[in-house]
C-alpha cells in the first residue's frame, strides 16, 4: 500500500514532518506573528507565508524555537553589557544590570512585549517632541523640540541657562526641574527604568520588542538603533585604523581593540599614530587637515560660524558663502540666467543642473544597470534601489534611501506643515507645494501655449490644456470607456465606481434610446460612444 500523499503545504516549516499538532501561521494574530519573527531572527533569514509553501510550526520545533531565541537574546544583552563594561560606561544604581547567576537562576533580562504596545509607547514620547515648537521669547516656530533648541542656543543665550527643552519653560533650577521630568516624561511603563534622554528612552523601549528599524544594507542584519548600526557598519569597512602593536591583527572598533589588548596583558590603548588627513578632534579622515581645522577648530572659524545664523528662518551654516546664496531666497536675489530659458537660480551649480533639461547631459551613469542621471544626487538615490533602502521610519516602517525624504515622509504622522501661505491660512508640508500654490495669488501667466498662446499660472495646466489641441485622453478607466486628461479626474470617476458597485438599478437614461446606466458618468460615456454627442 503506497503511503498517502503529503502536499508542502501541509508539513512543519522547519522538520518538513506533518504531525497532528501543529501552529497555523493563518489567521495572522500577535502569536503567530511573533513565531514567525522569531523564525526570521533565528534562521537569518525572510520568512515568506503564502498557500504554496509551508505555514505550520510542530509543538516540538516551536519549543527548540523558543529556546533558541531565548538564548540568542541572552547573547546579544550579554554582548552589549561586556561593550559597556569594556569602554567603563558608567551606569547608576537604579540602571545596575544583574550579571552573576543567584540560588541558581538565570540571569535577569528585559521582558518582551508585543510590537504594538512597543510602538505605542514610542508613538507618545513621539508626539512630545513634536509639540511645544514655539519659541517663548519671540514666537519663532520651529518643526520639533531640537531644532527650537538651536533656535534657543544662538538668538536667546542670556535664558538659555534657566529654559527647559522639554517642557519649553523658563525656570529658576534647571538641574532641579529637569530631574522632575526623568521620573515623569522618561520612565519606562514596561521596566520602571528612567533615562536622561527622549533618544535613550526610545532606544530602550525597542529592547522590550523585536522591533529592530535599522537595518544593514550589506548583510540585513538589524539592530534597535542607528548607533549600533554605524558601529556595524565598521565591520565591513576596510578603515581598520587599530593596529594591534603585539599582533598583526587590525580592528575597526577601539572596544573591539582594547579587549584584545586584555590578550596581550596590556591595561589600555597605546597612542594611534597621526594617519595622513585624520582630524584626532572629529575621529574621521578629511580631504584636507589644513582646511579641515582652519574652517572648524580654529577660534576664527567658530566666529565665523556665529556670524553665518540666518536671523530671518534660523537657520546655521559652516561657511559665509552658504551664508550669502541662502540670503538670496529671502531677498528674491537671482543672478544666474539659464542660455536657453528665462529661469533664474540662486546658484551656478543650480543652474548648471537645470540647464541639463535643455541639452539632456546625463554625465552620472550607475555602473549596475547603466542607467543615467543628470545629478549625482539622483543617482546616489538610486544606487540604494540595487543595494537597499537602509532608512525606515520608526512609526509604519516604510523604508527610504535618504534622511530627507524619511523627514519629509513624519509630517504625514506628526501633521507638521512649516510652510504657509502668507495670503491665505493654508500651509503645506513641502516648499515646493507652497511654491505652486502662491501661483495662484498672483496675475502672471509665465506657461504660454504654443498652440493658442493662452497664458496658464503653472505647468501642469499647461499640459492639460495641451491634451485639449493634441485630442488625446490619456487616463482611460479600466471598468468602463470613460477616459479624461487629468489623472485627478479620472481618480473622481473611479469614486463613483466603488460607491455604485452594490447597486443594481439604473436611475439615469438615455433620453434617445432609453438605455439605463447607474452613474451619470456611464451615461455620458454612453452617449460619446453610440450616439457621437
Amino acid at each position: 500500500m503506497e503511503p498517502p500523499e503529503v502536499r508542502l503545504s501541509d508539513v512543519c516549516r522547519t522538520c518538513l514532518v506533518k504531525t497532528p499538532d501543529m501552529t497555523n501561521f493563518h489567521p495572522k494574530t500577535e502569536a503567530t506573528s511573533h513565531i514567525i519573527a522569531m523564525l526570521s531572527s533565528v534562521g537569518n533569514i525572510e520568512i515568506e507565508v503564502n498557500d504554496l509553501l509551508p505555514s505550520y510550526l510542530c509543538k516540538n520545533c516551536e519549543e527548540k524555537l523558543r529556546l533558541s531565541y531565548d538564548f540568542q537574546l541572552l547573547i546579544q544583552r550579554s554582548n552589549e553589557i561586556i561593550r559597556e563594561c569594556v569602554n567603563g560606561v558608567m551606569v547608576s544604581e537604579s540602571e545596575k544590570i544583574e550579571i552573576r547567576v543567584e540560588n541558581g537562576k538565570e540571569p535577569r533580562k528585559l521582558s518582551e512585549f508585543s510590537a504594538f504596545e512597543v510602538q505605542e509607547a514610542i508613538n507618545e514620547c513621539q508626539e512630545k517632541f513634536y509639540a511645544n515648537v514655539e519659541c517663548i521669547k519671540c514666537g519663532f516656530v520651529t518643526s520639533n523640540s531640537r531644532a527650537l533648541s538651536v533656535h534657543m542656543s544662538y538668538l536667546h543665550k542670556e535664558i538659555k541657562e534657566r529654559w527647559c527643552s522639554i517642557c519649553n519653560n523658563e525656570v529658576e533650577d534647571l538641574e532641579k526641574h529637569t530631574l522632575s521630568h526623568v521620573n515623569s516624561d522618561f520612565k519606562c511603563k514596561f521596566c520602571g527604568r528612567t533615562f536622561m534622554s527622549r533618544g535613550n528612552y526610545t532606544e530602550h523601549l525597542r529592547c522590550h520588542s523585536s522591533l529592530k528599524p535599522y537595518n544593514c544594507h550589506i548583510c540585513h542584519k538589524n539592530f534597535t538603533a542607528k548607533r549600533h548600526l554605524n558601529k556595524h557598519l565598521r565591520v565591513h569597512s576596510d578603515d581598520r585604523l587599530y593596529k594591534c602593536p603585539k599582533c598583526p591583527q587590525n580592528f575597526s572598533m577601539k572596544s573591539s581593540f582594547v579587549a584584545h589588548l586584555t590578550t596581550h596583558g596590556l591595561g589600555q590603548a597605546p597612542k594611534l599614530p597621526q594617519l595622513q588627513n585624520f582630524c584626532t578632534i572629529c575621529d574621521k579622515r578629511v580631504r584636507s587637515l589644513d582646511t579641515h581645522t582652519r574652517k572648524c577648530h580654529s577660534s576664527e572659524s567658530k566666529k565665523a560660524n556665529d556670524g553665518c545664523l540666518c536671523t530671518l528662518c534660523g537657520k546655521k551654516f559652516s561657511s559665509l558663502s552658504r551664508f550669502r546664496v541662502h540670503m538670496r531666497t529671502h531677498t528674491g536675489e537671482a543672478p544666474y540666467k539659464c542660455r536657453f530659458c528665462d529661469k533664474r537660480t540662486t546658484a551656478r551649480n543650480h543652474m548648471v543642473v537645470h540647464e541639463r533639461i535643455h541639452t539632456g547631459e546625463k554625465p552620472h551613469i550607475c555602473t549596475i544597470c547603466g542607467k543615467a542621471f543628470a545629478q549625482s544626487s539622483v543617482l546616489n538615490t538610486h544606487m540604494k534601489i540595487h543595494t537597499g533602502r537602509p532608512i525606515a521610519c520608526e512609526i509604519c516602517a516604510k523604508r527610504f534611501c535618504r534622511p530627507a525624504h524619511l523627514r519629509l515622509h513624519m509630517r504625514k504622522h506628526t501633521g507638521e506643515k512649516p510652510y504657509q501661505c502668507t495670503k491665505c491660512e493654508q500651509a503645506f508640508r513641502q516648499r515646493s507645494h507652497l511654491t505652486e500654490h502662491l501661483k495662484t495669488h498672483s496675475e502672471e501667466r509665465p506657461h504660454k501655449c504654443p498652440h493658442c498662446e493662452k497664458g496658464f499660472k503653472q505647468v501642469s495646466t499647461l499640459k492639460s490644456h495641451i491634451q485639449i489641441h493634441l485630442g488625446t485622453k490619456p487616463f482611460k478607466c479600466s471598468q468602463c470607456p470613460y477616459a479624461c486628461r487629468q489623472s485627478y479626474s479620472l481618480t473622481q470617476h473611479m469614486k463613483q465606481h466603488s460607491l455604485d458597485a452594490p447597486r443594481t438599478e439604473k436611475p439615469h437614461f438615455c433620453s434617445l434610446c432609453q438605455k439605463g446606466f447607474t452613474t451619470v458618468a456611464m451615461l455620458t460615456s454612453h452617449n460619446t460612444q453610440v450616439h457621437g454627442f
